[in-house]
């Protein structure tokens, strides 16, 4: 909100008036703790130790249960609970740590090992533990969502809807082959091997029936606008100009999804999807900081990838594919889209705001702006030795919330 704010003025130690260069509609619940925080930070410290970009100094004292004690790059960020009775909640353990391990079969191990005390894993190895009596903990809100993204479509002038796209010949600027992209997927195939079935198809992402609008005629339509049939993308491709003799050429990235341990092996399964349809599908590895920088560089400009988030529907739009807001090139910027999202963006009425959201899901939906996959509880594998529960969301500022609830076994 750096660009938003105008000025802050400080009423006294419980109140303060924020003003914005601009209308947003979306401020309030952007500074609440449900989406993204708003958190108090002492103005002393940061005189003292400077704006927190040098991991190595003492990180900048907040509000919470839990303070900050120490950390490792690509380790661990460890915490312990502040010394005195908190006005929120009191923690269980004395000391929590969240460690960096990249490969599921290394997290299990801790697991068994007593190493680590809890740890998201694929479907298949939750089933190992289970059966060796480790417990699974799911969030309350299943509100999880998988889909496949892409890289393309990006605005010579973020500020000029009609400037066109810096890249607008290239196969996944067609809304035809993005469609057919989604026809090609066996959605079902793939909530079997990879979730045990306890996906839920996602239509409209981000837009869901107890989400903010919803037209029933999209659940209506959707087997056959998206649904899995190989023989209809082929013939679709072939409108769009593909076929044998000249295939699309589309990059899946290879890329780790936080609270997504099997991402890279879905790509390569929607990757293999997409070939027997006659795409040409070439596989890249890219570690997610390299993929932020070339997002931001709009080098990614045919490129696809598999994407988890629990956002609301707003950051699920303006961070996954917008010329509004904070735009990278993360995804699509449809002009049409964004030209309603830009007055959705300074709206307030009720009724208005509902109506622009089924005219943003309609775009998105005809538009094929994702290929959606699945609603997904978010779940952690626990010792239940240690841990006796953890009461969490999994779905509002990010998965693994509400620390402070983890309860220790009796």
């Amino acid at each position: 909100w750096w660009g938003a704010v105008k000025e802050i003025e400080v009423v006294n130690d419980y109140e303060a008036v924020i003003k914005l260069n601009r209308p947003d509609a979306n401020f309030l619940d952007y500074v609440s703790d449900q989406l993204g925080g708003y958190e108090i930070w002492s103005s002393k410290a940061f005189d003292q130790l400077g704006p927190p970009t040098d991991i190595t100094k003492p990180a900048l004292p907040g509000t919470g249960p839990y303070m900050y004690k120490e950390r490792a790059q690509s380790q661990f960020l460890r915490f312990e609970r502040v010394p005195f009775p908190h006005w929120k909640a009191t923690p269980d353990f004395p000391e929590f740590e969240f460690r960096f391990i990249k490969e599921a079969s290394t997290r299990m191990a801790a697991l068994l090992t007593g190493e680590v005390q809890m740890t998201p894993l694929p479907q298949d190895l939750l089933v190992q533990v289970e059966r060796q009596g480790y417990r699974v903990l799911t969030g309350t809100t299943p509100a999880y969502r998988v889909n496949v993204t892409f890289r393309c479509c990006a605005l010579k002038d973020r500020n000029d809807l009609n400037s066109g796209w810096m890249e607008p010949n290239v196969p996944l600027a067609d809304a035809r082959v993005r469609r057919a992209l989604s026809k090609a997927v066996n959605r079902d195939e793939l909530n079997k091997s990879f979730f045990g079935g306890k996906g839920r198809i996602n239509v409209n992402n981000p837009l869901a029936p107890w989400r903010e609008v919803w037209k029933k005629d999209w659940e209506t339509r959707f087997p056959v606008e998206y649904g899995y049939d190989q023989a209809a993308a082929r013939s679709i491709l072939a409108q769009a100009g593909y076929g044998p003799d000249k295939p699309a050429r589309i990059s899946m990235l290879l890329t780790p999804t936080p609270g997504l341990p099997t991402a890279e092996d879905i790509a390569e399964s929607v990757a293999n999807y997409w070939r027997a349809v006659g795409i040409d599908v070439t596989l890249e590895q890219l570690d997610a900081v390299a993929e932020s920088a070339a997002n931001r560089a709009y080098k990614l400009t045919n490129h696809a990838r598999i994407n988890g988030t629990s956002s609301n529907a707003w950051v699920g739009i303006t961070q996954m594919g917008s010329s509004v807001g904070t735009p990278t090139g993360a995804g699509p910027q449809l002009p049409a889209t964004d030209a309603l999202l830009k007055q959705l963006w300074t709206t307030l009425d009720d009724k208005r705001v509902e109506e622009l959201w089924l005219r943003i899901g309609e775009e998105l939906y005809n538009q094929h702006h994702f290929v959606p996959l699945f609603w997904l509880p978010t779940e952690v594998a626990s010792d239940p030795k240690i841990v006796g529960d953890w009461v969490y969301s999994g779905s509002i500022s990010g998965s693994w919330t509400h620390i402070w609830n983890i309860k220790a076994a009796r």
